[in-house]
């Protein structure tokens, strides 16, 4: 977590939160175990108490969001989109830092081999084929749909038919890589997608967002270099791991 921190930015931010997720103040002191009307006095602008490692660590727990989003980010000059977006981004990097979510990387040479079929359509969801060339589809990019890649891509499923993809582009007039956020719905019935644009980072200035989308693509890709298993995988392994409690020491349980 950054050193520094504005206490009174920390309390905006989960005043915020206890209203997103509809929770009362006197319930999440229990939880964190201070003293009830604790934190309302904290607020006060009199009270110069500093929030402590150990309470921040417990707010951000119950809150579901890292230290650094509670204590450093204004969420309160984003918009309520905005704030759905950044908090939907900032539980993507969670669960996936706490490897309860594993993604699979498309590397850019196998990108580079997409097939092209009839009516625009191609092997991937998100590329699509026009005048013989095959592109990366953008919808963020401001100079238009055409869009080269600018490293590995990588997809995550949410749902039994819908995927999240995170891909690294670069856009023509612009030097920097950037980072794009979809999610693909696909048809179990005909093998069609439907592509829909979640966020970008922005090239020309920063939006709400562009830390944490980058960020996101940080830990996505280290997260790629290690070991690591399916939701599916987890649940079988914790089966095993974890017999019913009523079979004797001497069976097995299976």
């Amino acid at each position: 977590m950054s050193k520094v921190y504005d206490k009174k930015l920390c309390l905006k931010n989960m005043g915020i939160l206890i209203d997103r997720k509809k929770i009362k103040i006197g319930q999440l002191e229990q939880t964190v175990g201070v003293s009830p009307g604790y934190l309302s006095r904290l607020a006060k602008d009199d009270n110069t108490t500093k929030i402590s490692i150990e309470l921040l660590a417990a707010l951000s727990e119950q809150l579901d969001v890292s230290m650094d989003t509670l204590a450093c980010t204004d969420l309160e000059a984003m918009t309520p989109t905005e704030q759905y977006i950044f908090l939907f981004l900032e539980k993507l990097m969670q669960e996936t830092q706490f490897s309860n979510r594993s993604w699979e990387k498309e590397t850019q040479g196998a990108l580079a081999t997409v097939k092209a079929y009839g009516g625009g359509e191609t092997s991937h969801p998100l590329f699509r084929y026009e005048d013989g060339d095959i592109y990366f589809n953008s919808f963020f990019n401001p100079d238009g749909p055409y869009c080269s890649i600018g490293g590995d891509m990588f997809h995550t499923r949410i749902s039994e038919d819908t995927m999240i993809y995170l891909a690294n582009v670069k856009y023509n007039s612009y030097s920097n890589n950037d980072y794009e956020l979809y999610i693909v719905e696909e048809n179990q019935y005909n093998n069609d997608t439907s592509a829909n644009p979640v966020c970008a980072t922005n090239p020309k200035s920063n939006s709400a967002f562009d830390g944490k989308l980058r960020l996101l693509y940080s830990v996505v890709a280290d997260s790629c270099k290690h070991v690591s298993v399916s939701p599916y995988v987890r649940g079988v392994i914790d089966r095993f791991m974890s017999p019913p409690a009523d079979i004797d020491d001497g069976e097995l349980p299976f």
